[in-house]
């Protein structure tokens, strides 16, 4: 029996009503096609109608080699599931990412060295991996050498022009290493002076007393048989476990464009450091941060397959000081500076290192690491992980709608940056306006139901008329009077896009004018001048970016929200909607947005959706939609892709 809340609100919802157009097909008019209609369709109760799932990642890392960054791939190496480091404690990798429902299997890499192994796994809510097994961690390297941990023994060859007496010793305490007379072209070996054996941090090398070369041997830095120092060139090596040095591999170069890079700022005093990069119309910050003199620090790319873009932007205190092209079409080596940097690393998805060398520097203190974590371990810098999709939505909730799902279309890509302790430092949101079959003037916005309105310091981008008596905005660009952080992208379809004069909304009839897409950006800060926002920082796991809560907001009326199914509205929803009409929602069993047959009034997927023409079922667009629908998403879990016998693209809108 429906809430006598329905009486209360039948007034305000006729009128709503009876304002929009009236979009289901007439008993006369016929679509195409042998599937069911949306309304005859069995759909379980507790059907969620998601095209994603949450994956719980836990992966262990060696032990004795924890400190490297950890990347999960799609098996095509065509996406970039998730890039990030793991707890400096624990040595463990624990998140959770969405990702379609229908993959099963990912590839993990750790580090950017080769010295493992990419390792591909099945899952399907759990990715869960532990480099410890007793399959033998050397078994998993790509090749029974390099530098883990420290050095413990190294001999190298002395190719000064005359006899010399050579001394080496530790930085940290000035304890000799080795000291004697060498010959030119002649070879000695020395050991660490710690009590299980490794080698301080850096070494330093005098001949005839005199300081000539300091080599760091923490392992931060690759070193290869082979490498020369001045007049001293390494012989040969081992570090923890003895594993040897391995030989200076010949492959290198630039191809196919970075992944990630290091960048050392070589100017004279401490500045504010931002590097930032065009992606479509967005704007994306990569790093943040104050960075000391020769201080050092690192990033990665946000494109879907983890690369950056291609012209990374440098600035020192907010002014420009220099670009990198980072795509490869032109050369760039380590050890290039550009303005006030200097390339320390940069790495392909596929590790191939970029060629040239470089001399360590001492970075004690000198921080550069954003978010206040420390990499004296050799644990990295920002990382940026991402998810994407579009929403397909029906409007005249709580009233059934056509099932077009094309009342609004709006893409997502959402890039999130975080430090090396997995702090969310900044969101770049990305929407794109596709279209929207609709007479009502709706608003969109997004509530992210894990984050405290205390800890984001700002919000920018949104498109809202000022002063608006709708939208409420706070000083920091949140919406005012919400539980949780909630975010107003725009306040109107049809002011952010003109309609052209004919055709029902905009983009969804045949043969009408068609309108370029609207792309809107919205730039979340979360650490800025140092500092965290009040309400404290937030782990990336916890922000649990891939359910986030979109909604619209039907025809001005704030409290008419409509959002994905079993999604709660926000704290400015009207209740007096719900249990009216066709909505079947019940707060107290967490029920939300779904009709009494379990029908939704909005799909997100996973990908650009080429959405239904206007009074077009999607069941007749998406041949296998209706058979994923009733059984529960068991089957054809990739419905919406265009694979052959899964479209008829006569009913999907195509531009003019």
């Amino acid at each position: 029996m429906k809430s006598l809340r329905y009486f209360v609100g039948l007034m305000i919802i006729i009128v709503f009503t009876l304002g929009s157009c009236k979009k289901w097909p007439d008993s006369g008019e016929e679509q195409d096609g042998d599937s069911k209609l949306m309304e005859n369709l069995v759909v379980a109760e507790n059907f969620d109608w998601k095209t994603t799932k949450t994956v719980n990642i836990a992966i262990k890392l060696p032990e004795n080699d924890p400190y490297e960054v950890v990347r999960v791939y799609t098996e095509d190496l065509e996406e970039l599931l998730y890039i990030g480091y793991g707890n400096q404690t624990t040595f463990e990798v624990s998140t959770k990412i969405t990702t379609a429902t229908y993959l099963t299997t990912a590839v993990i890499y750790y580090g950017y060295n080769n010295r493992y192994l990419p390792i591909l796994l099945g899952f399907d809510t759990d990715l869960i991996y532990d480099y410890n097994l007793d399959l033998g961690l050397k078994s998993l390297k790509a090749d029974d050498c390099g530098c883990e941990g420290k050095l413990r023994s190294l001999t190298m060859k002395y190719t000064g022009s005359s006899s010399a007496s050579i001394r080496v010793e530790d930085d940290k305490n000035d304890e000799v290493m080795f000291s004697n007379t060498v010959q030119p072209g002649g070879t000695f070996s020395f050991t660490g002076t710690k009590s299980n054996g490794d080698m301080e941090k850096k070494i330093n090398f005098f001949v005839n007393n005199v300081k000539k070369e300091t080599l760091q041997v923490d392992c931060k830095y690759n070193l290869y048989e082979g490498d020369e120092f001045g007049d001293f060139t390494i012989i040969s090596g081992t570090s923890e476990d003895n594993l040897p040095l391995c030989k200076a591999s010949e492959e290198c170069g630039c191809d196919g464009g970075l992944v990630t890079m290091t960048l050392r700022y070589i100017g004279t005093s401490k500045a504010s450091v931002k590097i930032i990069s065009k992606q479509g119309r967005s704007w994306i910050t990569s790093y943040y941060g104050d960075v000391e003199p020769n201080a050092e620090f690192s990033f990665t790319g946000d494109d879907d397959d983890g690369r950056l873009n291609n012209t990374l932007y440098l600035y020192v205190d907010n002014i420009e000081n220099s670009s990198i092209h980072t795509s490869c079409s032109e050369d760039i080596e380590i050890g290039d500076t550009f303005g006030k940097f200097r390339i320390v690393k940069g790495f392909n998805k596929n590790n191939l290192s970029l060629c040239g060398s470089i001399e360590p520097v001492d970075t004690d203190g000198g921080g550069g690491n954003q978010g206040g974590g420390d990499d004296d371990d050799g644990s990295g810098g920002n990382t940026s992980s991402k998810v994407d999709g579009t929403l397909a939505f029906e409007d005249l909730w709580p009233s059934k709608g056509d099932y077009d799902f094309n009342d609004l279309v709006i893409s997502y890509d959402f890039v999130v940056t975080k430090d090396n302790q997995e702090r969310v430092l900044s969101i770049t949101a990305t929407f794109k306006v596709y279209a929207f079959g609709a007479s009502f003037h709706n608003a969109f916005g997004f509530g992210l139901p894990n984050v405290n309105n205390n800890q984001i310091i700002s919000v920018s981008g949104s498109d809202i008329v000022s002063g608006s008596d709708i939208f409420k905005i706070a000083s920091n660009g949140l919406e005012q009077s919400q539980s949780s952080a909630t975010v107003i992208v725009y306040d109107d379809s049809y002011r952010i896009m003109t309609h052209p004069g004919d055709g029902t909304g905009i983009n969804t009839v045949q043969n009408a004018t068609y309108v370029e897409p609207e792309t809107i950006v919205i730039d979340m800060l979360f650490y800025a001048n140092g500092s965290f926002a009040s309400g404290g920082s937030i782990k990336f796991d916890d922000l649990d970016i891939g359910n986030f809560n979109p909604f619209i907001v039907v025809n001005q009326v704030r409290g008419r929200e409509v959002h994905l199914p079993n999604y709660p509205p926000t704290s400015l929803a009207s209740s007096s909607f719900f249990g009216t009409f066709n909505d079947d929602s019940d707060a107290g069993t967490n029920r939300y947005y779904k009709s009494a047959d379990n029908l939704p009034w909005v799909i997100n997927i996973p990908a650009v959706f080429e959405y239904p023409y206007e009074k077009r079922e999607i069941v007749y667009a998406y041949l296998k939609f209706a058979e994923w629908a009733e059984s529960s998403g068991t089957i054809f879990e990739d419905w919406y892709i265009d694979k052959t016998g899964y479209r008829n693209s006569t009913f999907i809108y195509s531009p003019n």
